[in-house]
């Protein structure tokens, strides 16, 4: 998707205003040249809350991506906010195209890429540098690749579907030898598919191939898919759902200062907090929006955005990862502060989280110090899979009909299927 909102472009907007009215009117302006800057700069900041916004209701709720961006694009009246517009209907348009080749992409996921292309675009019209790429791998096709059929050649290619899948990954082999990142294999074909050559110059598998491992290069680095090697006989991969789990606190600063002088000074601050947590191989993700507002004085505002790694107690099994989370995966929270101490606050719509402890108003200036202090959680359970030479039922039914395996596998899993 291309970029081009240019901090540069709000100056250069900045100093024709200036140039074209000073000479006219600044005698009888004085110290009130902030209102000719008013048409430049309100539009900008109409634009930030917007997208603040839409991340805010995103992250609260996955599925409202497409009506949350729809509404958006409404939003964007002016003239000044066309580009910003633009964007959004090409980042809406991709996510719908994606969508509808990528099914196994979950709502958690879609809403996640939705989310961080906001930010992106919200950071380079503020002239800031972008967050990291967080690429996914929503599927892959196909999705295991049997041994016997490499070896005839019947799978020269795998492809891989998701977002952001122009950054740097890497490829592991995964054997019962150990595993190693195999270079120059994995082509980028575009920020929503991938390839992996398994042909005549790609990846060499062996008898004792178990996993095919697409990673970031991050240290240490997630695993985005992992596709299993069959080796003859096959069994049907255990699944199974965890006993609760605890999950250990997360925090997060306002680090965005978006309006007033940085003080609270008794008036609130209304509060808004979005959590969303969602499986990513063997780890439980989240994302975290704060918006505190002034609700008097100057509009003092301060803004939020996170996200990470959860921890689990116990850890999740080895040779397993998470299918999927039992229960709810989203809490937020709406309140308005009333005094300078820290604020234990429950969601308003239950979901995994327990309580917030949120910094909102304090004694001095606030910023630096307005945040969600630590966020508490409720245990929750996993559906999990085991991996290795195993394949799912469901996955089982997909190769039999894929047309890319040998025939005695597809006698081999289909009287696996009927037992």
């Amino acid at each position: 998707m291309s970029r081009r909102i240019k901090a540069s472009l709000l100056t250069r907007m900045t100093a024709l205003v200036v140039v074209a009215v000073a000479p006219a009117v600044a005698p009888a302006l004085g110290c009130h040249l902030d209102k000719v800057l008013d048409p430049v700069v309100d539009p900008l900041k109409a634009a930030v809350s917007t997208l603040d916004d839409a991340i805010q209701k995103i992250t609260a709720a996955s599925g409202s991506w497409q009506t949350v961006l729809q509404s958006s694009l409404s939003k964007l009246t002016a003239d000044a906010q066309s580009t910003v517009r633009n964007e959004i209907q090409t980042l809406l348009n991709n996510t719908i195209a994606t969508v509808q080749v990528s099914v196994m992409c979950t709502v958690d996921f879609v809403g996640h890429r939705v989310v961080q292309v906001l930010q992106e675009i919200k950071a380079e019209l503020l002239g800031g540098p972008p967050p990291a790429p967080d690429p996914v791998v929503c599927s892959s096709s196909p999705i295991a690749v049997e041994f016997a059929a490499w070896q005839e050649n019947r799978v020269p290619v795998v492809t891989l579907t998701g977002y952001d899948l122009k950054a740097p990954l890497q490829v592991k082999l995964v054997q019962t030898t150990g595993a190693a990142v195999v270079p120059n294999v994995l082509a980028s074909v575009s920020p929503y598919q991938a390839t992996i050559n398994l042909g005549t110059t790609g990846l060499k598998l062996t008898p004792q191939s178990q996993k095919i491992s697409v990673l970031t290069t991050a240290n240490p680095p997630v695993e985005l898919s992992g596709i299993n090697v069959i080796q003859p006989q096959p069994k049907i991969c255990e699944e199974r759902d965890t006993p609760p789990l605890a999950i250990g606190p997360v925090s997060l600063v306002a680090d965005s200062h978006t309006g007033g002088d940085g003080e609270f000074n008794g008036n609130g601050p209304h509060v808004q907090i979005a959590f969303q947590m969602f499986p990513l191989g063997t780890d439980l993700r989240y994302l975290m929006t704060i918006i505190a507002t002034e609700t008097g004085g100057d509009g003092t505002q301060f803004r939020g955005f996170g996200g990470g790694t959860l921890s689990l107690n116990p850890p999740l099994p080895a040779g397993f990862t998470i299918v999927s989370v039992n229960g709810a995966t989203a809490s937020a929270a709406d309140y308005t502060d009333q005094d300078s101490k820290d604020d234990h606050v429950s969601p308003n719509n239950g979901g995994p989280v327990r309580e917030f402890v949120v910094v909102g108003d304090t004694s001095g200036d606030d910023f630096g110090k307005t945040g969600i202090k630590s966020v508490s959680f409720n245990t929750v359970g996993l559906h999990i899979k085991e991996t290795g030479n195993c394949v799912t039922k469901a996955e089982a039914r997909t190769l039999i009909a894929s047309g890319k395996v040998t025939p005695e596998l597809v006698q081999h899993l289909q009287a696996a299927l009927k037992k």
